[in-house]
């Protein structure tokens, strides 16, 4: 495709927004796009997408880490459960999936309550986790 007519394309998916095509082809030809004289054509709308995509590769947000849906939904179960106060049930989520929260782009979904607590306890020693479940063990033959 001729740059001319990639960069017309990219300015009307921008005023109709349509992100998600305009984004794959951003993606598709990078390398032209941030061509300095090919930028210049993009109108301020594609522009800002551009600038939004570069520092996503540049943190490595977005593009090449994503959470799958089902991460999404876990992360978001601990969101409700820490808003609710269920912090049995959001701590033993948390405990199954701890790799899940150490992902720079998991912090990102959480809330700033749900980061405080899950910080709490990423840094709870273990011998506290074996004594819980240890004393969940003793509830059930009482």
């Amino acid at each position: 495709m001729k740059i001319e007519s990639m960069i017309l394309l990219a300015n009307r998916m921008s005023v109709q927004r349509k992100f998600p095509e305009l984004r794959q082809l951003i993606l598709r030809e990078w390398e032209r796009i941030i061509e300095t004289k090919n930028y210049q054509m993009l109108n301020d709308n594609a522009k800002q997408f551009v600038k939004i995509i570069q520092q996503e590769k540049e943190t490595g947000i977005g593009i090449n880490n994503t959470l799958t849906n089902t991460e999404k939904k876990i992360i978001q179960l601990i969101n409700e459960s820490i808003n609710e106060v269920k912090l049995p049930f959001a701590k033993r989520l948390f405990l199954q999936h701890r790799s899940l929260f150490e992902k720079q782009e998991a912090q990102y979904w959480l809330t700033a309550n749900s980061k405080f607590v899950c910080n709490a306890w990423c840094h709870e020693e273990p011998a506290d986790q074996e004594q819980e479940s240890f004393s969940e063990n003793e509830a059930e033959l009482i």
